[in-house]
């Protein structure tokens, strides 16, 4: 039951993450909506929605792994919640760092770099969003609201 309850939250900061990414990279390619890229907008959003949710795949099993060590050391939810975050955070600097070197591309590699910091910020407020959710792992008490 427990991991069912694990899987749904670290889908949902994974969905989080991956969406409010996805706004930061195509606010930031379109200069903030101000001018018009070379295809449709939907269009930029729909690739970079793929593209963003294949490269943070990792991050994604990284929370889940996180916060599987975590119950079974019978951590408290504060814990859980700690190490939720940092190897969260760890994992979306490393997907960021991995798509610099490996893309030689200038506009790619400009993005990865100017996107840092928007990683950063999405990947904090996913799982500052699934606080709550994340303390009560370590109690034996359903997720109805989950």
């Amino acid at each position: 039951m427990k991991f069912i309850v694990m899987t749904k939250i670290a889908i949902k900061i994974w969905m989080i993450t991956v969406i409010l990414n996805t706004f930061f990279l195509t606010a930031w390619q379109t200069d903030f909506f101000s001018n018009k890229p070379e295809i449709a907008i939907p269009v930029l959003i729909s690739l970079f929605f793929v593209f963003i949710g294949i490269v943070s795949l990792p991050f994604f099993l990284v929370l889940l792994i996180s916060m599987k060590i975590s119950i079974s050391k019978n951590d408290s939810g504060k814990i859980i919640f700690r190490k939720t975050l940092v190897s969260g955070i760890v994992s979306s600097v490393t997907s960021t760092l991995i798509v610099y070197y490996i893309f030689k591309n200038d506009p790619l590699r400009s993005a990865a770099a100017y996107h840092f910091f928007y990683v950063l910020f999405s990947s904090a407020v996913a799982i500052f969003s699934q606080r709550k959710h994340l303390m009560c792992l370590s109690r034996s008490v359903e997720f109805d609201s989950i």
